[in-house]
């Protein structure tokens, strides 16, 4: 019902050519019956280009080849307000009190709230209302040719792009019916129920394949315009410095380049990117360090592992009393883990296209968050939002890094000092790229248990330490402090774990750092779930059990999260040897993860040889409810595991005095098509509600892989990236 209100309560309409209709801010029909669907979250590789029309084509009855996507404008119809009721971890209740609350507080952020994608919520956000779009259209198709017809519109059926009258033998399709439906005033029409599903839940081609593979697909960085002008940058060298001076050298280059300063960076602008990029390190530029110590990654680590005995740590939950079983066990286990700064390193790096006027300013950007680059580059250009036109554009990657504003915050920068109206394009190097990232930054975490009798799990104590992305965000991007509230991504993936644990405790002390933090894909999952999964691995093998019955024993209480990891077991193989060549150790591992509204269970296969890890195999097995797209739900979990792997085992981001070192792909090792594992994913359909998947691949793949490690080697790794020498 929700879903309905949020459609119905927006008067906007998708504008139209004479001889199409407009049904609204989702959904158009032109005179051929070609359907357009207004895709509200940003096309970043993972599909939704795809998937959300097919949640309209499903309810409209249409053919869902004649359907295709745009971005959608920005208009508060297609605001998310998951991505802020996620990160309060507040879910719908079954008491009353309590739903009316969620509810509240739902529809007040959809009234205030922004566009933006992230937190594996497209999907979730759009399930209700992108159908009841597609229904609502349907039934002023129906009522339109009853009228045509003079017909009772009870007896008329939909399908295919037609109306249809079984009677009469006869039909009309939806573009001859468009203007004169989308004219009268919308209707609440039932939506079908899961058993009536054509499209859902099958297998559906790629919208966006062809245009992928042949290259016409525009990204960002495509974007040409008239008389267009290039701006290749470079940033502070080390963390904080200020530019002081910068100068174009007197060699010629005068003449062929315009040179912008800004406080932490100078831009060169030319008429091709290539020359500017040149030009740029010709540039005569003086630094000013900054007055804090210059950072290093031991001081991170070293600031972290102090951290975890601070008496400033927040306990974000605890039930039974752990400290009371942990004081009278005979048995405990105990363990520290630390996690390294990793890049996002995606394949198209950062860029934005300006044309910037006296009374109005159009950008080009791919990014997760419209509504704040809007209001970014707003402010920056001294105009109203209304005077900024925003074109999204496809995404080469981004894994969280563009949910950051600063490229348009830079590009305004530069256009001003250019004449108005002169369109330029700023691109960041691949090296300005990964040396200027907002990194998932490093984590520390010190686990301990009480065992009991049978070795079954009594108490946990976990404690953790690390930078709050949450607060680096919004003092980066909204120039704001987040309060000392607590910021419930620091502790996803521990927090309300399934695991049957009388005693439970997790606690976190948060440590500031200069180096950026941003969300990295999987964002607390990604770190905490290493942690936890790892030290369930280390209880196992204290109270010499079997990992995966471990888990089984501890989790009789949650059938769903069972499942799950039964299915996971049987599919991999569980229990059997791991084939390997001479000289070569292997073992399995297992991990689970629950998170956005989803379950997952990996299991991995490695190999190791001296040194070196190697995986040739993984098996990953998914509830996420209902797979509304089930190639793409496969292709996103295979895709994170992937992901995963190349954080889990190559190119850790070091800091030294203050700059950060990787400058290029081939410093992160990333994992090549020769060296990646065959991957297997089965998809539970269970019935539960709609959850997420883009990002749940990425934090089970490092634990189960240690977990393998440990079975194939006897080694235990608690440091990422693992490292056996």
């Amino acid at each position: 019902m929700l879903g309905w209100r949020h459609y119905t309560a927006s008067s906007f309409r998708l504008p139209v050519p004479a001889g199409a209709g407009s049904f609204g801010a989702w959904v158009t029909i032109d005179r051929s019956g070609a359907v357009t669907v207004a895709v509200p979250h940003a096309e970043m590789g993972q599909g939704v280009f795809t998937a959300i029309p097919m949640l309209v084509a499903e309810e409209l009855d249409c053919d869902p080849s004649r359907v295709r996507a745009i971005p959608a404008p920005l208009h508060a119809a297609y605001v998310n307000p998951l991505i802020v009721l996620d990160g309060l971890g507040l879910k719908p209740q079954s008491e009353p009190l309590s739903e009316v609350a969620y509810w509240t507080l739902e529809r007040l952020l959809r009234l205030v709230g922004a566009q933006v994608t992230g937190g594996s919520t497209s999907l979730r956000n759009t399930w209700i209302a992108a159908r009841e779009a597609g229904a609502s259209a349907r039934a002023l198709l129906l009522a339109a040719a009853a009228d045509r017809w003079n017909v009772p519109v009870g007896r008329l059926r939909t399908l295919q792009g037609r109306v249809v009258d079984p009677v009469a033998n006869r039909y009309l399709p939806y573009g001859e019916l468009a203007v004169d439906a989308a004219g009268r005033t919308p209707t609440r029409a039932p939506l079908k129920s899961r058993e009536q599903f054509r499209l859902i839940g099958r297998n559906m081609p790629r919208v966006d394949a062809k245009s992928r593979t042949d290259g016409s697909l525009q990204f960002g960085i495509d974007v040409r315009l008239p008389g267009l002008l290039y701006a290749a940058i470079r940033q502070s060298p080390t963390l904080g410095s200020r530019l002081i001076r910068a100068e174009l050298p007197d060699d010629g280059t005068r003449a062929l380049a315009t040179l912008v300063a800004g406080e932490h960076f100078y831009a060169v602008v030319a008429k091709s990117w290539w020359r500017a990029e040149r030009i740029a390190d010709k540039v005569l530029a003086q630094w000013q360090s900054s007055d804090e110590p210059a950072l290093s990654t031991a001081a991170i680590h070293d600031s972290l592992t102090a951290a975890l005995d601070s008496p400033d740590a927040r306990v974000f939950e605890a039930r039974g009393e752990p400290e009371k079983a942990l004081g009278q066990a005979r048995r405990k286990v105990s363990a520290q883990y630390r996690l390294g700064v990793a890049a996002h390193a995606a394949m198209e790096p950062l860029n934005c296209t300006i044309r910037l006027g006296a009374e109005a300013c159009d950008v080009w950007v791919g990014t997760q968050a419209p509504t704040l680059v809007q209001q970014v580059v707003a402010k920056s250009a001294g105009l109203s939002r209304n005077q900024v036109r925003l074109h999204s554009m496809s995404m080469g990657g981004s894994f969280g890094r563009r949910l950051e504003p600063e490229v348009a915050q830079q590009a305004v920068a530069i256009a001003r000092a250019l004449p108005a109206g002169t369109p330029v394009q700023l691109i960041w190097s691949r090296e300005q790229d990964l040396r200027h990232d907002c990194f998932r930054p490093a984590a520390a975490a010190s686990v301990q248990a009480a065992l009991g009798a049978r070795g079954e799990l009594l108490a946990l104590d976990f404690r953790a330490a690390g930078v709050s992305v949450l607060d680096q965000y919004a003092k980066r991007a909204l120039g704001i402090r987040w309060p000392r509230l607590p910021d419930r991504g620091v502790i996803d993936g521990v927090a309300g774990c399934a695991y049957d644990i009388p005693g439970f405790k997790v606690s976190h002390t948060r440590v500031d750092s200069s180096l950026p933090a941003g969300f990295w894909r999987g964002v607390g999952y990604s770190t905490n779930t290493f942690f936890l999964e790892s030290f369930i691995d280390e209880c196992a093998h204290a109270a010499g059990e079997d990992p995966y019955q471990y888990r089984r024993r501890h989790l009789q209480r949650e059938p769903g999260v069972l499942r799950v990891l039964e299915e996971a077991a049987r599919v991999s193989g569980w229990g059997r040897p791991v084939a390997t060549r001479r000289g070569v150790r292997g073992g399995r591992g297992i991990a689970l993860v629950q998170g956005f509204g989803s379950t997952l269970c990996l299991v991995v296969e490695a190999e190791v040889e001296a040194n070196a890890i190697r995986v040739p195999r993984a098996f990953a097995v998914i509830d996420c409810g209902l797979a509304i797209d089930r190639v793409n739900v496969r292709a996103q979990v295979a895709g994170a595991i992937v992901f995963a792997l190349s954080a889990a085992l190559h190119g850790p981001v070091e800091v030294v005095s203050g700059a950060v070192k990787p400058s290029n792909f081939h410093e992160l090792s990333l994992p090549l098509m020769s060296n990646s594992p065959r991957i297997q994913v089965e998809i539970i359909d269970s019935g539960a509600p709609i959850g997420g998947v883009g990002e749940l691949g990425v934090p089970a793949l490092a634990p189960a892989l240690a977990n393998a490690v440990f079975a194939a080697s006897g080694k235990r790794l608690r440091e990422l990236p693992l490292r056996l020498a």
